[in-house]
């Protein structure tokens, strides 16, 4: 049998074209593509409400129609939400006695148009060593009325900053000198501040270490003060007369129970003439200027005598 060159042709075209046609089915629709390429696709697929199991049609589609919003957002959790959200955590004190109590503050930073509507759907688990520390229940601080993101405009919102606290105890083995990891996985839901549409359900892992050591708090001393002065002795040092302060009045026993009435004495005013009289300013001691005078006018007197008598010599000669 002779074989013709048109014909041999057309029998290599047609096994060229089958070959890609098998080719393109077992790579399927998204072949060529990098997983970054696939991963952004599927996200976008997600926030659609479209199906992206394996970038299939036809029975995920269907399925895929069949769920709730709830279980749409189950099935497309993703862990980490750095893109959308950052977190920041510390232990308040930073160091811990076995058997004490402190706080784990935890602060969400949002970006972007991202927030977390109140009331907040947050849940979180505890990835702590057994014994190690006891970790307690997610407490959020109140969310204030909306002013930036416009689908939550005068409605409680967390725009911008969130913050958490979780109470911790450090457990009664922790050895001195240790340092503990305080680990929890948020669970949390993050919505389009524009839109108000559903981003995505993610898994945050938070983490904060505290040492097991006394927590030192030196207190800022004060100036010191100066001890206030006694008016009465500061009264007294000036000349000034100091009233007395009444005395106490025990009142007797049986008096009291009788019933009978009991005068009780009543101060009374000093007596003006009992009270000291001020010293005259003729009775009181010299000052130093007075002083000074009276050696001067003693000085010049004897100087006086003494030329008195140099005269009364020189007239007898």
């Amino acid at each position: 049998m002779i074989f013709r060159l048109p014909s041999i042709s057309r029998i290599l075209a047609v096994l060229i074209l089958l070959a890609a046609v098998v080719s393109a089915q077992e790579e399927g629709p998204g072949a060529g593509l990098s997983p970054e390429q696939i991963k952004a696709m599927r996200n976008a697929r997600t926030q659609k409400g479209e199906p992206h199991d394996g970038d299939k049609v036809g029975e995920g589609d269907e399925k895929w129609s069949q769920m709730t919003p709830e279980q749409r957002l189950e099935a497309s959790m993703r862990r980490g939400s750095k893109a959308y959200c950052r977190f920041d955590a510390t232990c308040r004190p930073p160091q811990l006695l076995p058997g004490q109590s402190g706080t784990m503050m935890i602060t969400a930073i949002l970006q972007g148009q991202a927030v977390l509507p109140a009331p907040l759907q947050m849940t979180m688990t505890p990835r702590v060593a057994p014994g190690a520390v006891s970790v307690g229940g997610l407490t959020a601080h109140p969310a204030l009325p909306g002013t930036i993101a416009k689908a939550y405009l005068g409605r409680p919102v967390y725009e911008n900053t969130a913050v958490f606290e979780v109470p911790v105890v450090m457990g009664a083995e922790a050895k001195l000198g240790e340092k503990q990891t305080i680990a929890v996985d948020l669970q949390f839901d993050i919505f389009d501040g524009v839109s108000g549409q559903t981003v995505g359900r993610f898994i945050e892992r938070v983490s904060a270490e505290v040492e097991v050591a006394a927590h030192v708090d030196p207190k800022v001393a004060g100036r010191s003060r100066k001890p206030d002065v006694d008016p009465g002795s500061a009264a007294a040092a000036v000349g000034e007369v100091v009233k007395p302060a009444s005395q106490p009045v025990n009142v007797p026993d049986d008096n009291a129970m009788s019933g009978s009435a009991v005068e009780i004495p009543v101060p009374t005013e000093p007596d003006p003439a009992a009270e000291p009289e001020a010293t005259g300013a003729a009775t009181l001691p010299p000052t130093g200027a007075e002083e000074d005078g009276a050696r001067l006018m003693l000085m010049v007197g004897g100087a006086v005598f003494l030329l008195v008598i140099v005269l009364l010599l020189m007239r007898k000669k």
